[in-house]
């Protein structure tokens, strides 16, 4: 669930599913136009989460990083708005896990990647590709 975050946190967007989920976004994302030769170009969509509000206190919520793929780059009709699958944070249609070691390609049809960040980082400033 997203919530605006009007009654949790100041200036933010939180998902709420449980004390570790509960990631709070407080910088909009940083968004790329991502040309790849011979491939499908794309928007990179990259936000980070983290507790502005007590940043080093808070070690029980799993922050994460996140590069979301977002391959529409035309006008759509409402038929085709009608179709997308949304990209979920894991199962088929999910985000791909990785760690920092992982080296990540603009492969055709993925939809991006998370990586969880360790209980002492957080991303609590603004994002710029």
């Amino acid at each position: 669930m997203l919530s605006s975050g009007r009654r949790n946190c100041v200036n933010g967007w939180k998902i709420i599913t449980g004390v570790e989920n509960n990631r709070s976004f407080y910088s909009a994302p940083d968004v790329a136009k991502i040309v790849v030769r011979n491939g499908s170009n794309y928007y990179n969509i990259a936000i980070g989460s983290g507790d502005r509000a007590l940043p080093k206190s808070n070690v029980t919520t799993r922050d994460r990083f996140y590069s979301i793929r977002d391959y529409y780059l035309g006008a759509l009709t409402q038929a085709d708005y009608n179709s997308i699958v949304a990209i979920t944070d894991s199962g088929p249609n999910g985000l791909a896990e990785v760690d920092g070691n992982a080296e990540i390609k603009p492969t055709d049809g993925v939809n991006g990647w998370k990586l969880e960040l360790a209980p002492s980082e957080k991303v609590l400033t603004n994002l710029l590709a």
